[in-house]
């Protein structure tokens, strides 16, 4: 189980929480390349939280392996020893698999654990043909579901890129913009704030067609309007130019939402 990590809530700690390894399949990008980018980019650390899958429809089961990574993050750390390089995963939460992930976090000790919600029944969640034949409401409850019995797990210290799904609901729903997001995402705001998880401010969305991370900056006034404090940014890079990806701008808005 990880180790808990340094929680934000008025301050924002100059570190990208979300960055990929060769650990994750599709990277290739050596963490210790990622570092000396963080580093020349002014931020004090880094933490790369590499993928972890159970679904077998998921590329990636099976091919995380933990001798590697902590290879690979000691290599980091030697190069860099003025940078804090820290540890964790980004697990791919699904409730059908929650022993097999309780078995895999046995004796693994992390920094900072990430729980996100990749797939549903009908397929991943950035793949338009697992929105066929199904409603949004339908696609939705399903992913609320998920997203309780992450949160109400105890696992993650962090979730990432809370409305990931936007990326093909937009087109396959247009009628559901995405203010209309929080209107559905009620109970999970609350679990966020009552099992003190952190939400990630995710700046991938801005690389992949959005005007704003992942979630909405409206949606973050929300959440911080229900009594949410607690958040953190990640670029979600798996390669080195990513890192620290438009924290600067993100950071201003962040400050005027969670002054």
């Amino acid at each position: 189980m990880s180790k808990k990590p340094w929680k934000f809530r008025k301050g924002m700690p100059a570190i990208d929480w979300h960055v990929h390894t060769p650990c994750s399949c599709d990277c290739i990008t050596d963490p210790a390349e990622s570092t000396h980018v963080a580093m020349n980019r002014g931020l004090k650390g880094i933490c790369f939280t590499d993928h972890v899958d159970f679904d077998p429809r998921d590329d990636g089961v099976g091919f995380f392996n933990w001798k590697m990574y902590n290879e690979l993050i000691d290599g980091a750390r030697g190069k860099f020893p003025g940078m804090h390089v820290k540890t964790g995963f980004e697990l791919n939460w699904q409730e059908e698999f929650k022993k097999e992930i309780e078995a895999f976090l046995e004796g693994k000790q992390v920094d900072f654990l990430l729980g996100s919600v990749h797939w549903v029944s009908t397929g991943f969640i950035n793949d338009r043909t697992t929105y066929d034949d199904r409603t949004f409401d339908d696609f939705i409850d399903e992913w609320i579901k998920e997203s309780l019995s992450l949160l109400s797990s105890g696992i993650a210290d962090g979730f990432a890129h809370f409305d990931y799904f936007y990326l093909q609901t937009r087109h396959v729903y247009p009628s559901i913009s995405r203010e209309d997001i929080y209107d559905y995402a009620g109970e999970v705001i609350e679990s966020l704030i009552t099992h003190d998880v952190s939400l990630e401010i995710n700046t991938s969305a801005l690389r992949k067609g959005l005007d704003e991370p992942f979630p909405s900056w409206n949606f973050l006034r929300h959440f911080r309007k229900d009594g949410g404090n607690l958040v953190h940014l990640g670029s979600d890079s798996h390669e080195a130019r990513h890192v620290k990806f438009r924290f600067d701008e993100c950071l201003k808005m962040v400050k005027s939402i969670f002054h």
